[in-house]
């Protein structure tokens, strides 16, 4: 499943190699994976600020069924590839 497309479309504007607001950096693998329990979505920081809407004001927010696609990636996983950052 492919999730640097939003990725880059919903988190990188915040949490990127110039800003980890709230610490978090989606820029590396590893940055992504602190934030998920590869299989089990209930239990991953990621899913859970997505499902509960607490994204910043005035940003774009992911649509019901692309929290979806995030819950099923984490569920079967959570696979990142190493070449996660926006620039690649």
């Amino acid at each position: 499943m492919q999730v640097k497309p939003f990725f880059a479309k919903y988190c990188y504007a915040c949490h990127d190699v110039n800003g980890k607001a709230a610490g978090i950096g989606f820029d590396t693998k590893s940055g992504i994976l602190q934030t998920v329990t590869p299989g089990n979505a209930d239990d991953s920081l990621l899913y859970n600020v997505l499902a509960s809407r607490k994204m910043p004001q005035g940003r774009n927010k992911p649509t019901p069924a692309e929290i979806d696609v995030i819950k099923v990636w984490i569920n079967e996983g959570a696979k990142v590839s190493d070449s996660i950052p926006a620039s690649s």
